[in-house]
Protein backbone atom coordinates (compact mmCIF):
# COMPACT_ATOMS: atom_id res chain seq x y z
CA UNK A 1 0.00 0.00 0.00
CA UNK A 2 1.35 3.63 -1.06
CA UNK A 3 2.61 5.01 2.75
CA UNK A 4 0.77 8.69 1.58
CA UNK A 5 -2.47 6.59 1.67
CA UNK A 6 -1.27 4.59 4.81
CA UNK A 7 -1.04 7.79 6.51
CA UNK A 8 -4.73 9.09 5.61
CA UNK A 9 -5.97 6.45 6.38
CA UNK A 10 -4.39 6.37 10.01
CA UNK A 11 -5.11 10.33 9.87
CA UNK A 12 -9.23 9.88 9.79
CA UNK A 13 -9.04 6.77 11.97
CA UNK A 14 -10.46 4.57 9.22
CA UNK A 15 -11.62 1.48 10.28
CA UNK A 16 -13.34 -1.85 9.02
CA UNK A 17 -15.43 -3.15 11.28
CA UNK A 18 -15.20 -7.25 11.93
CA UNK A 19 -18.33 -8.50 10.25
CA UNK A 20 -19.95 -11.84 8.85
CA UNK A 21 -18.58 -11.23 5.38
CA UNK A 22 -14.68 -11.65 7.00
CA UNK A 23 -15.52 -14.09 9.18
CA UNK A 24 -14.60 -17.88 8.74
CA UNK A 25 -18.42 -18.96 10.02
CA UNK A 26 -20.01 -16.80 7.10
CA UNK A 27 -20.97 -18.22 3.69
CA UNK A 28 -21.99 -16.08 1.00
CA UNK A 29 -22.71 -15.84 -2.36
CA UNK A 30 -20.72 -13.74 -4.70
CA UNK A 31 -23.93 -11.62 -5.96
CA UNK A 32 -25.48 -11.11 -2.20
CA UNK A 33 -24.89 -9.36 1.01
CA UNK A 34 -27.21 -12.24 2.41
CA UNK A 35 -26.05 -15.44 3.38
CA UNK A 36 -25.64 -18.23 6.53
CA UNK A 37 -23.82 -18.74 9.41
CA UNK A 38 -21.91 -21.94 10.41
CA UNK A 39 -21.62 -21.14 13.81
CA UNK A 40 -25.17 -20.25 14.88
CA UNK A 41 -28.72 -22.58 14.17
CA UNK A 42 -31.66 -22.18 15.30
CA UNK A 43 -35.15 -24.12 15.57
CA UNK A 44 -37.52 -22.97 12.54
CA UNK A 45 -41.54 -22.83 13.68
CA UNK A 46 -42.37 -23.49 10.35
CA UNK A 47 -40.14 -26.78 9.47
CA UNK A 48 -39.70 -27.76 13.16
CA UNK A 49 -36.39 -28.34 12.82
CA UNK A 50 -32.72 -26.68 13.19
CA UNK A 51 -31.95 -24.42 10.44
CA UNK A 52 -28.66 -22.03 9.99
CA UNK A 53 -29.37 -18.63 10.67
CA UNK A 54 -29.44 -16.54 7.92
CA UNK A 55 -27.34 -13.03 8.12
CA UNK A 56 -26.00 -9.84 6.31
CA UNK A 57 -22.45 -10.09 5.31
CA UNK A 58 -22.68 -6.59 7.41
CA UNK A 59 -23.69 -7.92 10.59
CA UNK A 60 -21.17 -9.17 13.12
CA UNK A 61 -21.51 -10.84 16.66
CA UNK A 62 -18.98 -12.17 20.06
CA UNK A 63 -17.58 -15.26 17.59
CA UNK A 64 -16.41 -13.18 14.75
CA UNK A 65 -13.35 -15.30 13.66
CA UNK A 66 -11.21 -13.67 10.33
CA UNK A 67 -11.77 -15.98 7.03
CA UNK A 68 -7.95 -16.39 6.85
CA UNK A 69 -8.66 -16.59 2.50
CA UNK A 70 -10.02 -13.48 2.95
CA UNK A 71 -7.30 -11.45 4.93
CA UNK A 72 -5.09 -12.88 2.68
CA UNK A 73 -6.97 -11.22 -0.58
CA UNK A 74 -7.03 -7.95 1.54
CA UNK A 75 -3.33 -7.81 2.48
CA UNK A 76 -2.43 -4.35 4.11
CA UNK A 77 -6.52 -3.71 4.46
CA UNK A 78 -6.37 -6.22 7.40
CA UNK A 79 -4.29 -3.10 9.38
CA UNK A 80 -7.37 -1.44 9.32
CA UNK A 81 -9.85 -4.25 11.15
CA UNK A 82 -11.07 -3.06 14.14
CA UNK A 83 -10.09 -4.63 17.09
CA UNK A 84 -12.28 -6.03 19.93
CA UNK A 85 -10.61 -4.56 22.65
CA UNK A 86 -10.77 -0.58 23.25
CA UNK A 87 -7.97 0.26 24.91
CA UNK A 88 -4.70 0.59 23.16
CA UNK A 89 -1.69 -1.16 25.08
CA UNK A 90 2.67 -0.66 24.62
CA UNK A 91 2.32 -3.53 22.56
CA UNK A 92 0.01 -2.43 20.01
CA UNK A 93 1.98 -1.83 16.62
CA UNK A 94 2.16 1.40 15.04
CA UNK A 95 1.22 0.61 11.91
CA UNK A 96 2.61 3.46 9.44
CA UNK A 97 6.00 2.41 11.57
CA UNK A 98 5.59 -1.22 10.39
CA UNK A 99 5.42 -0.68 7.07
CA UNK A 100 8.15 2.08 7.12
CA UNK A 101 10.12 -0.48 8.50
CA UNK A 102 9.45 -3.19 5.94
CA UNK A 103 10.79 -1.51 2.76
Amino acid sequence: MDLNKLDKLKEIDYEINPCCGLCIHGKFRMETDWGTCDAHNYEHLKHERECELSINKFGFCKMFEINIMKQYGMKSWTLFIKKKKENKTEDDVDFVEYMKSIE
